[in-house]
């Protein structure tokens, strides 16, 4: 091969490779401001006038209705303070009364689309391990319409088969936890009617029990500053939360964190919401945090009234650097329980980082079926 042959064909590489590169080049876009957020949902889907009615009442004794909280805490809930969110590390076990532990480990992604797009968030969640459900995903993307139905697929790589989750199916378990899909991507504001019924500072009492197990009832927790950007043997150095439970050396509580104990018992919005769709609950009664309006606990109960299911979450700052406190808030634990079975479940997220470059390609159905992230 003559050496001009040889000079071309190395130019044609270079320049398909430069094509590809380019094709997978990630800008980070999107995103959307609360104040956006807000706007976007002020046309109420229920036309309920009693509702209107009380909705605008409580702006005049509160200076906020129920309905502007719950979509306060929706932006929170569904990271939509972020134009992405890379979890690279999370545990999700599974919880069983008698102290049986099945440990999952997950990563997730997601990224924050351009209001105009009709689109909320695109958003993915993959099984790393054990074996039995490695390679396991699903994709959720949520809409700004009200009467359009939020989209959820789930992958099972022994099948090789993508299975979309209908909206009969939004109360069937996700992946074996105690959260259902809905509970995953969150239901929409006018799913249900809300009213709040008090201000109160969350109850001190639910906090004492942090170093018994491993609930979530300090409100927040944040990383110990001599752990930070620690990794390794070197961060399994920094201290745990002590805790009781029977699978104590199996089941440590993430290293590098401890409670923040100066915001025990934040002032709250106690907040009634009533499903106006077939579900699993009559009720749910939510603890939002005054000041951030985010939800601190969830108490579900049924059409008896029984109490059938908690659901508490703590918040950390995060950034855009693993291990390092930032500027916006982000959920780091959560702890759901059917009082029913006694089941529980734990998602503790251990690396997160915020905005930086995931490329849209990664929420489809055809990655579902790739090999990886």
């Amino acid at each position: 091969m003559t050496k001009k042959k040889m000079t071309l064909i190395g130019a044609t590489i270079i320049a398909c490779l430069g094509f590809l590169t380019q094709g997978y080049a990630v800008e980070i876009t999107g995103g959307v401001s609360l104040e956006k957020y807000l706007e976007m949902y002020k046309d109420i889907a229920i036309k309920d006038p009693a509702y209107i009615t009380q909705l605008e009442n409580e702006r005049k004794q509160y200076g906020i209705s129920a309905r502007d909280i719950q979509i306060m805490n929706l932006y929170y809930m569904k990271f939509m303070q972020f134009k992405t969110w890379d979890v690279a590390f999370g545990r999700l076990p599974l919880l069983r009364e008698d102290g049986q532990v099945r440990e999952r480990v997950v990563q997730r992604q997601q990224i924050t689309m351009a209001p105009e797009s009709g689109i909320e968030i695109k958003g993915n969640f993959t099984f790393i391990s054990p074996n039995e459900v490695r390679g396991m995903k699903a994709l959720m993307i949520t809409y700004y319409s009200p009467i359009k139905e939020n989209d959820y697929w789930m992958y099972v790589p022994s099948l090789r088969k993508i299975r979309r989750i209908s909206a009969a199916d939004r109360d069937d378990s996700f992946f074996g936890s105690d959260c259902t899909w809905a509970d995953a991507a969150d239901i929409k504001v006018d799913e249900e009617k809300h009213r709040i019924l008090k201000e109160a500072p969350y109850p001190i009492q639910w906090d004492s029990k942090i170093y018994g197990e491993p609930h979530t009832e300090a409100w927040e927790h944040v990383f110990d500053p001599g752990c930070a950007g620690k990794v390794g043997a070197e961060r399994d150095k920094c201290p745990g939360i002590e805790h009781n439970y029977a699978f104590k050396e199996k089941f440590p509580l993430n290293p590098g964190r401890k409670p923040k104990l100066d915001n025990l018992g934040p002032m709250c919005y106690v907040v009634e919401s009533i499903p106006q769709w077939p579900t699993y609950y009559a009720k749910k009664i939510t603890w939002y945090h005054k000041d951030h309006k985010f939800s601190l606990c969830q108490d579900y109960y049924d059409e008896k009234g029984r109490h059938i299911k908690y659901f508490k979450r703590t918040y950390i700052k995060i950034g855009d650097k693993p291990g390092e406190p930032g500027p916006d808030w982000s959920q780091n634990w959560w702890f759901i329980k059917t009082l029913t079975t006694g089941h529980a479940t734990f998602h503790d997220v251990i690396s997160q980082v915020a905005n930086v470059p995931i490329g849209e390609y990664q929420f489809t159905q055809s990655f579902l079926v790739s090999t990886g992230r």
